[in-house]
């Protein structure tokens, strides 16, 4: 009579590597995948920011600005680390005296009143090396435009001004079509998604477009 054969140690410490080297790939992936949608549920909320300040600010008669930060550390933002955060700041009636060069996360309703902030998710950052273009009709309009993006502390960051008139504009320079811009997640990881958005002046539509 045959006697039944279990499995040796060493059969299942292989067994139970695999497993764990299975489970590790799967957390990768989710992992990316989660930071992906969160990326492209932040660029969707940011674009109906940027939609729905041309009409506050035509309500209201006074201007507003929108102006994006690129985090510190974007890979360590969180509730208690928001300064690391990729950031956006809404300001109202800013006067004479504000520029973007000059504007401080830290002290954001000088020359302005302060309206919000708003901390984009873990990992999302400008992405400088995204190439691309705008879909039509604002494909002539570059990403990272260097005349509207300044660079403070080797971070870059932009601001949109919606005018009490209805217009929209960029600070930096006038006389441009509009601003495009890209952000992504992981930059050095092919899987990462990359989402591009553009504002055009002086109409102030805006629309967001693949890069990957």
């Amino acid at each position: 009579m045959r006697r039944s054969r279990g499995f040796t140690l060493i059969e299942l410490m292989v067994v139970v590597a695999i497993v764990g080297i299975l489970a590790a790939m799967g957390m990768v992936v989710y992992r990316m995948a989660q930071r992906n949608a969160n990326l492209g549920s932040a660029t969707f909320e940011l674009a109906m920011k940027l939609s729905g300040l041309k009409a506050q600010a035509i309500s209201d008669q006074k201007d507003y600005l929108l102006v994006l930060v690129d985090g510190t550390d974007p890979a360590a933002c969180g509730a208690l680390a928001r300064a690391t955060c990729t950031r956006y700041f809404i300001l109202r009636d800013p006067n004479a005296s504000w520029t973007l060069a000059a504007f401080s996360a830290a002290s954001s309703a000088t020359n302005a009143e302060y309206v919000d902030e708003v901390a984009m998710p873990a990992g999302v950052r400008l992405d400088p090396s995204a190439t691309g273009a705008p879909p039509a009709p604002f494909a002539a309009i570059p990403l990272f435009d260097a005349d509207l993006t300044a660079t403070v502390s080797s971070k870059r960051r932009f601001a949109f001004r919606f005018a009490r008139d209805g217009s929209v504009s960029a600070e930096g320079a006038s006389g441009k079509p509009g601003y495009a811009f890209a952000l992504t997640t992981e930059t050095d990881s092919p899987a990462a998604d990359r989402r591009g958005m553009v504002v055009a002046f002086p109409a102030g539509i805006v629309r967001t477009f693949a890069l990957n």
